[in-house]
């Protein structure tokens, strides 16, 4: 027995009620002669097309992303000499500017023709009409951009920019290129951009026949690159030119981005031929949003209070941004938390779903130390007592307080979680934006003077010795997803 529904444009199949709801298979449909699809029959299992890249491919989740950077920008705050530069764009009427012909294209490469039939039936001779207080204008056809409001507008979009971004990861090989060739390096002027090593003292000279103008513009280039030089390396007899600056392509959605590690100079280089691969495809840069970012020690704090895919990229910053908007969800249900009639099991409930899931929402990614940690449990337990109507002058001691909720300390659900992620994290492809930057934030660099700040690193490191296992061991143990959640389960 089969029921059509006209309104959604599909066939559901009705099953007897005994029957187990297993063995579910999709229902296609394929392309007839009128405009209104019907079903098929054919209901065995299609070949994946492998060689096409997914728009959200492996390792670009929104925690990986803001992980990524801020595991840059704590390697910038810490390290003396080290530049991170942050660029992220924004464009202008993303959604009504997509070339519907050139993203059927694209289609026509991944979906077959029943699928791409029910695509075009949702974007061709789509209809508009413009409604102003009680009045309603003539309804118009468009023939550009993909509709508002539909669900299946977002996937589109990302689908047509990840192909345009494929054209310019054309033109740059990799997204992340290491060790750039001395010449280009020389060209740049980059002050934290170039690493002088050093030449040992006993290598004669294997040339003795050059000649004496290309030694005058040797020494002239000496100087110029001794001028360059960190005070403190002036003093040493520095001559070769290495570079160590590297670029992560950031992209996510419709959010792009770029990490440059003391490569400023490509960022440059990107800002200018960006705007010109998207124009092929009719998208066009929100100069207005762009944000660009120095990070470097010692330098301008603004980069701390940037938001990127909700976050801010300092931990302080988001810990009080976080608070700030949990107060505001928890006021919000009053009438759940204040009613008597409800109880306490459904108001944690209701907890859990509007408030600590907004609290601790990208919260792997806090570097948090034990004050801190102390902190967030305080302002944890005061919502508790709040949502189960416990208030002054009534009282109810922490570890009552934890009992009658069923809740842990926050401190303990974000270090889970920050093992659970970590683990994530190293079994992702070496070429992701995230373990290139883990890559390039624990290469090893000369540690400045004074006491060692507290790192991602060392948090991480903190919390694989209660569970008695070492950063190198999590590597190989992160690879048996299994074993690694009986690992971390011991963590308290």
């Amino acid at each position: 027995m089969e029921d059509f529904f006209p309104a959604a444009g599909y066939w559901k199949e009705k099953r007897p009620s005994k029957q187990p709801k297993t063995g579910y298979s999709a229902i296609y449909f394929e392309k007839d002669n009128g405009s209104v699809p019907h079903r098929t029959n054919r209901r065995e299992d299609r070949q994946t097309n492998t060689t096409v890249t997914s728009s959200l491919p492996i390792g670009r989740g929104t925690t990986e992303q803001v992980l990524a950077m801020k595991l840059m920008a704590e390697k910038a705050v810490t390290t003396p000499g080290y530049k991170c530069h942050l660029m992220l764009m924004d464009m202008s009427k993303a959604f009504d500017r997509v070339d519907r012909y050139m993203m059927m294209e694209d289609l026509k490469r991944i979906l077959e023709e029943d699928e791409l039939h029910l695509v075009k039936i949702l974007i061709e001779d789509v209809k508009l009409t413009i409604k102003i207080n009680n009045q309603t204008g003539r309804s118009f056809t468009t023939n550009i951009g993909t509709p508002q409001g539909d669900c299946l507008s977002p996937i589109l979009f990302t689908l047509y920019l990840a192909n345009a971004m494929k054209e310019y990861a054309g033109d740059n090989e990799s997204a992340s290129q290491y060790a750039a060739d001395e010449t280009e390096m020389r060209d740049s002027k980059d002050e934290f951009g170039d690493r002088y090593v050093r030449e040992s003292e006993g290598n004669e000279r294997k040339d003795k026949t050059t000649d004496r103008k290309k030694e005058d513009n040797s020494e002239n280039r000496k100087e110029e690159n001794h001028k360059t030089l960190p005070p403190h390396l002036r003093d040493h007899c520095y001559s070769k030119l290495q570079s160590t600056g590297s670029l992560i392509q950031m992209q996510y959605a419709d959010d792009i981005g770029w990490l440059g590690m003391n490569c400023s100079h490509r960022i440059e280089q990107t800002k200018k031929e960006i705007p010109d691969i998207l124009s092929k495809r009719n998208l066009i840069i929100n100069e207005a949003k762009t944000e660009e970012y120095i990070i470097e020690k010692g330098g301008d704090q603004e980069w701390s209070k940037c938001k990127y895919l909700g976050t801010r990229l300092d931990t302080k910053e988001d810990i009080t941004s976080r608070k700030r908007r949990a107060n505001n969800a928890i006021k919000s249900i009053e009438h759940i938390t204040k009613d008597r009639r409800i109880g306490v099991d459904l108001k944690m409930r209701a907890f859990n779903a509007y408030v600590a899931s907004i609290f601790l929402y990208n919260s792997e990614t806090w570097t948090i130390s034990k004050t801190t940690a102390n902190t967030i449990d305080s302002f944890h337990r005061r919502l508790l007592r709040y949502a189960v109507n416990i208030r002054y002058p009534a009282k109810i001691s922490n570890e009552k307080l934890y009992k009658l909720t069923k809740e842990k300390p926050w401190s303990q659900v974000i270090k889970q979680r920050r093992l659970r992620f970590t683990g994530h994290v190293l079994r992702l492809p070496e070429e992701t934006p995230v373990r290139q930057a883990l890559s390039e934030y624990q290469r090893p660099l000369k540690r400045p003077r004074g006491a060692p700040k507290f790192t991602w690193q060392k948090n991480i490191d903190n919390d694989l010795r209660s569970i008695g296992m070492s950063f190198d061991e999590a590597r190989i143990v992160s690879k048996d997803r299994k074993e690694w959640r009986i690992r971390i389960g011991r963590a308290s």
